[in-house]
């Protein structure tokens, strides 16, 4: 029992260790998109962005 329990602790272990490198690989991705907005967009376009995003978030992620 004691076996199974050290096991399945290692298992959590993993699966928090690829959940942060996952949640990091995800911010990188994130502020990439950002950058590029910003170099893109004009400052009133990324206003009517922020816009959209507090209603529709998904609409404003679509890329």
């Amino acid at each position: 029992m004691e076996e199974l329990m050290a096991q399945h602790g290692i298992g959590n272990h993993q699966n928090s260790e690829q959940q942060k490198a996952t949640e990091g690989t995800k911010r990188e991705a994130d502020e990439r998109r950002k950058m590029t907005l910003s170099q893109i967009l004009s400052s009133e376009a990324r206003e009517r962005l922020a816009w959209i995003a507090l209603v529709k978030p998904k609409k404003a992620r679509e890329d």
